[in-house]
């Protein structure tokens, strides 16, 4: 499987917050992209917390 590094900006708060609670931001657009691209859909990642 090839990769490439994708930059994605998160409010501050909301990126401690996630790293408080234990969320692994990276698997959390992983995913997300996955299921858009799966669906045909655009996915808006504020849904996803």
């Amino acid at each position: 499987m090839s990769t490439v590094v994708l930059s994605v900006r998160v409010r501050r708060g909301l990126k401690e917050e996630a790293e408080r609670l234990g969320i692994d931001v990276r698997k959390v657009v992983e995913s997300s992209l996955e299921k858009g691209v799966s669906w045909g859909v655009s996915v808006d990642l504020g849904e996803v917390f």
